[in-house]
């Protein structure tokens, strides 16, 4: 059970670092540029995002921040006395990495930084990526 912690924890701790620190290499590399093509009709595009994923509701910080640390401790609860393996818990890491590096972007700058565009559709980061690949390790390690 402590391998499934440890887990979680870890991948959760990757996902924060990797990407706050492609954030303030992309600010670096995009500073005072709109738009720069890497490959295949992508580009890095520094976008302050101040809405929400769903919806962009009037919340006090503190309480944000309190609901958050709450919600990493009872995952944290969960995944120590769970059944599930050391997939589910790097899933489940990567999904709770994610969000809280874009809970950091939204308490420092009060917007959710955003760097990498593919096409005209859709601009996100790796906290975005983070969350979309562990939901995938997380249902696959379910099946």
């Amino acid at each position: 059970m402590l391998q499934v912690a440890v887990a979680f924890l870890a991948a959760g701790a990757v996902a924060v670092c990797v990407d706050q620190l492609s954030k303030a290499v992309a600010g670096r590399l995009l500073a005072g540029r709109d738009l720069r093509r890497v490959a295949w009709r992508s580009a890095l595009r520094w976008v302050l995002n101040h809405r929400g994923a769903v919806v962009a509701l009037p919340v006090r910080w503190a309480i944000l921040v309190w609901a958050a640390a709450l919600a990493c401790a009872g995952l944290l609860v969960v995944v120590h006395w769970s059944s599930l393996g050391i997939g589910g818990a790097v899933g489940l890491g990567l999904v709770t990495g994610g969000a809280a590096g874009n809970l950091v972007d939204r308490l420092v700058l009060g917007a959710v930084v955003d760097f990498i565009a593919l096409r005209a559709l859709l601009t996100f980061n790796f906290a975005d990526a983070a969350m979309v690949a562990g939901a995938v390790v997380l249902v696959g390690s379910l099946a």
